[in-house]
C-alpha cells in the first residue's frame, strides 16, 4: 500500500520537522524529525514497508503496524490518501531530515488552526497570548497533539 499527499496539501522541512499545511481548512501539523522522515518517503514513493526498512536504517526500530497508525492518523487528518501506486511527487534535496534527529518514534507533535498564529479570533479575543484564548466552540482554537 503506497500513500499520496492530497491535493491542496504543502509542506516544508524547518529545523528537521515537517510543517504540512491544509490549503482548504487552513490547518497546519507539525510533525517531529522521524514523521518528517516518514513524510519524505511516501512523498518519494516509497510503501509503509519500505518506510520502516528506511528508519532502520537510521537505527529506529519501528513495526510496520506502528507506522500504520501514525500514516492513519495522517489519513484522518486529510493530509494522505491511499493508493495502489506509489507517489509521484518527489521531495526536494532541501527536505531531508539529519540522522542524528531521529531519536524518537514519529508523531504530530502540534496541529493548529492557522487563524490562531495569525492572531485571529472568532470570539473578538484580543488579549496578547493567543494561548489564552481558548474558544475551541468557535472553533479558532483546535490543537492537539
Amino acid at each position: 500500500m503506497y500513500y499520496h499527499q492530497k491535493e491542496k496539501i504543502s509542506h516544508r522541512i524547518v529545523a528537521d520537522e515537517a510543517v504540512i499545511v491544509n490549503l482548504d481548512s487552513g490547518e497546519m501539523t507539525v510533525l517531529n524529525p522521524a514523521g518528517a522522515k516518514v513524510w519524505i518517503e511516501l512523498n518519494d514513493g516509497k510503501s509503509i514497508e519500505q518506510v520502516a526498512d528506511e528508519l532502520k536504517n537510521f537505527c529506529l526500530e519501528i513495526s510496520v503496524y506502528a507506522l500504520n497508525e501514525f500514516v492513519e492518523e495522517l489519513c484522518i487528518k486529510g493530509l494522505l490518501r491511499k493508493s495502489n501506486e506509489p507517489s509521484n511527487l518527489k521531495t526536494k534535496i532541501a527536505d531531508t531530515i539529519s540522522k542524528d534527529k531521529l531519536e524518537a518514534l514519529p508523531q504530530i507533535i502540534s496541529y493548529e488552526k492557522l487563524e490562531t498564529l495569525a492572531g485571529i479570533c472568532g470570539s473578538g479575543y484580543t488579549g496578547e497570548a493567543m494561548a489564552d484564548c481558548r474558544t475551541s466552540g468557535l472553533g479558532c482554537w483546535d490543537i492537539a497533539t
